[in-house]
């Protein structure tokens, strides 16, 4: 499928691929799905990337969240949020699978004010302005979280929300019953109203929820931190699971423009419409790109999806218009490396010609004597 929309390895290079994954499945206790979610390209080496997921340790959905303001507060706990899902990098060929971090959401709020192009070595030092606390390996997952979040989409109707009494934690996906006979028509894919976010939304504190004073123990909290959660979740609302993508970036949303600015959907290959055991079938292949992250993908074909990304992990601001009221970019893009060309300016119209404003005076014709003559006085 990635082919037909221009981007893939190579046989070669997706055949090592995929038995590196099948070694890493292999060696990896507790391992519950796995899949490649891209390639970041870097300045020596380049990063493959997988993610995965892992069985909840037991105890984890009972256990009390840490106060607000500790340490512990900035990291989403396994399984939610931006650690939803375990990444493991590799610099390519036979190197060994290395797992990253987890997400800070210090790391997150920090890696949104600064532009720097990954290295490829996880343990170089971020030099950077502002100061980003880690190395780069930190960089590197605060930036597939970042991505994740934003770029991860699923047909309209595919999942639905869990109850969280039920998986024990917010934002949980579910494919809906009989999700593959049901599946959109390709026509539905072929617009952003047949698309939804399926990942949850980040927040300005890096993570993807406010806290929940109701899990904390009665006297837990102040009635200034009460009063402080409550404040900050009305000013910056949790949007919820499954938000279509239509509505991204509304406020930069031209009049004569529908749907948002922040997303392209192309289709490739066959378009005809073919008949097998009775039901009307098609070859053709859907691509929706994102336009603020450059190389992140999802593309479909029949009743298969799949999201991928494969670029530099930097935000760009120059393939959506500028905001209205400030004339600025998009709040942490990156302006240094513009992805499409400035407009083309009209030639100048000629100048007309006009008459010399100071002429130079002709001599007088000469009457080729020796001496000239003295004007009388």
């Amino acid at each position: 499928m990635f082919e037909w929309a221009g981007v893939g390895f190579g046989k070669q290079e997706s055949y090592q691929l995929g038995m590196s994954l099948r070694q890493l499945a292999a060696a990896t206790p507790g391992l519950e799905s796995l899949r490649l979610w891209g390639k970041v390209l870097g300045i020596e080496v380049d990063y493959y990337v997988a993610e995965g997921s892992l069985e909840s340790p037991p105890g984890a959905a009972t256990a009390v969240p840490p106060l607000p303001g500790t340490p512990e507060a900035r990291v989403d706990p396994r399984g939610e949020g931006a650690n939803t899902c375990i990444y493991w990098v590799k610099s390519g060929g036979f190197a060994p699978w290395v797992r990253l971090p987890i997400a800070r959401a210090d790391h997150i709020v920090a890696s949104r004010e600064i532009k720097r192009v990954l290295s490829g070595k996880l343990e170089s030092p971020v030099t950077a302005t502002p100061w980003f606390p880690g190395t780069e390996q930190h960089l590197l997952r605060s930036q597939i979280a970042r991505i994740t979040a934003t770029c991860t989409l699923a047909p309209a109707g595919f999942y639905e929300v869990m109850d969280p009494e039920e998986s024990g934690s917010k934002n949980k996906l579910k494919v809906v019953e009989d999700a593959l006979a049901n599946f959109p028509g390709h026509e539905a894919l072929a617009v952003q109203s047949g698309w939804a976010h399926a990942s949850p939304f980040l927040l300005s504190t890096g993570k993807t929820n406010w806290p929940d004073v109701d899990k904390y123990p009665e006297g837990a909290l102040t009635e200034d931190q009460t009063a402080e959660i409550a404040a900050q979740a009305e000013n910056e609302p949790e949007k919820p699971m499954l938000e279509p993508i239509e509505q991204d970036l509304e406020e930069l949303k031209p009049e004569e423009l529908e749907g948002s600015v922040a997303w392209s959907i192309k289709v490739y290959g066959d378009e005809g419409i073919y008949t097998a055991n009775d039901a009307p079938q098609t070859h053709r292949v859907t691509a929706v790109r994102s336009n603020i992250w450059p190389g992140a993908i999802t593309v479909v074909q029949g009743a298969r999806f799949a999201n991928l990304y494969v670029g530099y992990g930097m935000k760009c601001g120059s393939l959506v218009p500028v905001n209205k009221d400030s004339g600025l970019p998009l709040r942490g893009t990156m302006p240094l490396m513009p992805l499409a060309p400035d407009d083309i300016m009209d030639e100048p119209k000629d100048l007309e010609e006009q008459e010399e404003p100071n002429p130079i005076q002709d001599e007088a014709e000469s009457d080729k004597g020796d001496v000239d003559e003295e004007e009388e006085a």
